[in-house]
């Protein structure tokens, strides 16, 4: 099977060296991609510049990553309490911003606009002095649960209340996409440090709580793993639990505490996740900047085999 027909390249991978729409799609398309995800990074001229190649049918976009197009506000950036500031004024601002993705998801004719929700405030970097720990050996030292402890305990009294605030943004924005009439979908992407807001129980919350609106899980495979070995879930075990609620799947490998490499290239730690992102719709490899075009191009053939072969296995 051709990895065109199944997988999807995020322009995460090639952002930072284009200022131009046409180049930026073109770098993609020479790798044999046709599917891309347009990322946070892309601003509104490049947008511009890359709608005309979809209408002309030249490329398909899988999906928009919110907050879409690129601000320069960090206050609204990938890693901010976003769709859960308790300030009215900042919350109403997030789903504004949220819903100008949801317009360009529109207009593009993308299912599903991927969204960082939000994080539980907390009073230190607990994910980098965990981290830090982790890659010392240092899991299994009574200094390693203690913090651990008390970050837990931290989350878990503050989660609830921004969770609700979050609910209550993403039902602001699925009455607007029901207004237009508009075919697109929330993806909530599980997110990368201990502290941000969804990890798997808070995803079940709030599906439950947002029931039969566009809300689904958008399941981020390598921020998944680098969560479990920090110790807070079994990666697998709840995914698989959420995959008949996820729209889409951004798909990367990660070594030690760091992710986003090409699948295969170092391991084969996603063999273990195959049969669940082979059931997800869209797949999205979400690569660093670092990675090589042969890298991408051989990785991609070798996801899409194995995936081939599972979907066939199951017929």
């Amino acid at each position: 099977m051709n990895y065109s027909d199944i997988l999807s390249l995020s322009t995460s991978w090639n952002i930072r060296r284009h200022t131009n729409g046409k180049d930026l799609v073109d770098e993609i398309t020479d790798l044999g991609f046709r599917k891309l995800e347009l990322n946070y990074n892309v601003t509104r001229e490049m947008a511009e510049e890359i709608l005309p190649m979809v209408d002309k049918g030249r490329i398909e976009i899988t999906s928009i990553h919110n907050v879409f197009p690129k601000i320069y506000d960090e206050s609204f950036g990938t890693d901010s309490l976003l769709l859960g500031y308790p300030d009215p004024s900042m919350r109403a601002k997030a789903v504004e911003l949220t819903i100008g993705a949801v317009e360009y998801a529109a207009r593009f004719n993308a299912p599903a606009v991927v969204i960082h929700p939000g994080e539980v405030p907390v009073p230190r970097d607990y994910n980098r002095l965990l981290e830090d720990m982790l890659l010392d050996g240092r899991k299994d030292t009574e200094e390693y649960r203690a913090l651990y402890k008390e970050m837990i305990e931290l989350r878990s009294s503050g989660s609830p209340a921004y969770v609700e605030l979050i609910r209550q943004s993403l039902e602001q924005i699925c009455d607007y996409i029901e207004r237009k009439n508009y075919k697109v979908a929330l993806g909530l992407e599980n997110r990368t440090r201990c502290y941000q807001i969804p990890v798997f129980q808070e995803v079940h919350t709030l599906l439950k709580g947002l029931e039969g609106l566009p809300v689904y899980f958008w399941y981020d495979v390598g921020h998944g793993m680098l969560l479990e070995q920090m110790g807070m879930f079994d990666n697998y075990e709840e995914a698989e639990q959420l995959v008949e609620r996820t729209i889409g799947a951004h798909i990367h490998d990660i070594i030690d505490c760091s992710d986003h490499f090409c699948p295969y290239q170092y391991s084969d730690k996603l063999d273990k996740y195959l049969d669940i992102i082979g059931q997800i719709p869209i797949k999205v490899l979400e690569l660093g900047r670092d990675c090589k075009p042969d890298e991408i191009c051989r990785s991609a053939e070798i996801l899409a085999e194995k995936l081939s072969k599972i979907s066939k296995g199951s017929q």
